[in-house]
């Protein structure tokens, strides 16, 4: 029977904040319609990186690029706090990528 030691680890990264203003997406062609934070966020995650509007004016565009290529610094760790520890067994198998290649057929929290 194959064994492993298992810790999962919990990081939170994140950029520098950014100033957007709202407004300037409600005359687009996919406009903001929203009135909170909330439904701005959700807008912005519909749209953001991949699609950013055609018609945002460029120091709007520029800045959401730059929220996107931003480098990230960890804020917080489970390390921190202390981690989840959990002992599995299976077999090794290299095409099950998402467990770094172990096919776990069993698992019990240490």
């Amino acid at each position: 029977m194959q064994i492993r030691k298992v810790e999962q680890i919990t990081s939170f990264v994140a950029t520098d904040p950014v100033e957007i203003d709202p407004e300037k997406f409600r005359n687009l062609s996919e406009p903001y319609t929203g009135n909170t934070e909330q439904e701005f966020v959700e807008y912005l995650a519909r749209v953001f990186p991949y699609s950013i509007p055609e018609d945002l004016e460029d120091e709007t565009k520029n800045i959401l690029i730059e929220l996107d290529e931003a480098g990230m610094e960890e804020y917080s760790s489970s390390l921190d706090k202390g981690t989840n520890i959990s002992l599995q067994a299976g077999e090794q198998d290299l095409s099950y990528r998402k467990t770094g290649g172990f096919r776990v057929d069993a698992e019990a929290s240490v």
